[in-house]
């Protein structure tokens, strides 16, 4: 059982590319995962997601709404949110400009 992966930059597990949003799987193990998540201007997930475990998302650049269980949360470069995944949730870019993120999530289920 490996206890410790380092991934450097440009190492991503995989990436996806669809409808204005880039999504890198940057490290995976058995509970847990990250994912970096780039959205151009505009930009949402639109349908609400819902599964076991829990995430942490943490704003890098630009702003992201996130929509949480009925609540909306706005984020800006710096804050982060946690959140019972079982709620359902999704994103969108909320500001001007691209908006950056990392996702960290236990029950590695996404990608």
């Amino acid at each position: 059982m490996i206890r410790s992966k380092l991934i450097r930059k440009g190492e991503a597990i995989k990436q996806m590319e669809f409808e204005g949003k880039t999504l890198r799987l940057e490290a995976k193990s058995e509970k847990m995962e990250s994912i970096f998540i780039r959205m151009e201007e505009g930009t949402e997930f639109g349908r609400m997601f819902s599964h076991e475990g829990e995430e942490i998302h943490i704003v890098l650049r630009g702003t992201v709404e996130y929509m949480v269980g009925g609540q909306i949360y706005h984020l800006e470069v710096g804050d982060t949110l946690w959140h019972d995944s079982s709620l359902p949730h999704t994103a969108r870019n909320a500001g001007k400009g691209v908006s950056k993120s990392l996702t960290i999530s236990t029950g590695p289920t996404f990608m």
